[in-house]
């Protein structure tokens, strides 16, 4: 959900994240707007795709400087086959950056688990769904943690220096604003008439 919430705050019913979690209030259509049924309508799934092909086709290549002034491919650094080549054993860094640029065009938010080796160095990077990823903050001063959802159901907590977090616009420069939620009207509207029109043409 990435909602930041206090580890000892009690949640209410009206409580915005919760009624996130279970779909959000339905938009004046009387349709839920979520990420899946967003990528129905046809524009949006056009511009989330073009927007994260296009970035994941995007070699990812870093320089370092020359005492001459010149610049080369920094292939010697730890992390430059993990950025170029593949993120994981499972995944190519095309598909890695596609998959976080999906995230972060619907959600507002990217996230990726940071796999450090016994030596230090980042070894690899897994993808989390924005869905299984909550923001928590003991308090003001204390620094981000992130409690993640495993496939089995069991929860984890991850120090902010073991997540890569890539976030969209927003308005307090720790999370991004959910373009699902911020243009779910228009979106379910888009829904709405779409099966309206189905209903017509199928009477």
């Amino acid at each position: 959900m990435g909602i930041i919430e206090s580890v000892t705050k009690r949640t209410s019913l009206r409580d915005p994240a919760l009624i996130e979690f279970f779909g959000g209030r339905p938009t004046a259509t009387g349709i839920q707007v979520t990420d899946k049924n967003a990528l129905t309508v046809a524009v949006v799934y056009q511009a989330v795709r073009l927007f994260a092909e296009a970035v994941g086709t995007t070699p990812c290549i870093f320089y370092e400087s020359q005492d001459n002034d010149r610049r080369i491919r920094a292939v010697s650094h730890v992390l430059y086959p993990i950025l170029h080549d593949e993120w994981n054993p499972e995944m190519a860094a095309a598909d890695g950056f596609e998959t976080l640029t999906g995230h972060l065009c619907l959600r507002g938010n990217g996230y990726a688990e940071i796999e450090w080796g016994a030596d230090g160095q980042v070894r690899a990077l897994w993808p989390l769904h924005p869905d299984h990823v909550q923001l928590i903050r003991k308090d003001p001063r204390a620094p981000l943690m992130y409690k993640i959802t495993l496939p089995n159901g069991q929860q984890a907590l991850l120090p902010q220096q073991n997540v890569l977090h890539v976030r969209g616009f927003g308005g307090d420069g720790i999370l991004g604003y959910s373009l699902v939620n911020m243009m779910k009207e228009a979106i379910g509207l888009s829904l709405g008439m779409e099966r309206f029109s189905g209903a017509f043409f199928g009477n």
